[in-house]
């Protein structure tokens, strides 16, 4: 009987274990999507400040959505941003709708 108790203690601790590793790593990757999918968000409002803002547009945009823009392509029907959020980097396109 005392084996078994025994058994299951360790069982139970190896199933606490897998199970908080499981969480930890979840957490992990969804905090990681959390904060691509706010840089993208925040390249795709810098694309949109800089096509009706200019420059100055894209900057307060840019700031407001707590990103740096690293790069900016303009073309006469669309613009292109690169844009960072620490480890995080995003574009976006925005055309002129000509």
């Amino acid at each position: 009987m005392h084996a078994q108790r025994g058994n299951a203690v360790v069982l139970f601790t190896l199933c606490c274990v897998i199970g908080l590793t499981s969480i930890s790593g979840i957490a992990a990757v969804g905090s990681r999507i959390v904060r691509n999918t706010n840089v993208q968000n925040g390249a795709d409002a810098v694309a949109l400040g800089l096509l009706l803002g200019g420059a100055a547009g894209a900057q307060r945009v840019a700031t407001a959505n707590s990103v740096t823009i690293d790069r900016i392509e303009q073309s006469p029907s669309e613009v292109r941003v690169w844009v960072r959020s620490g480890d995080a980097t995003a574009s976006a396109t925005a055309d002129f709708g000509g």
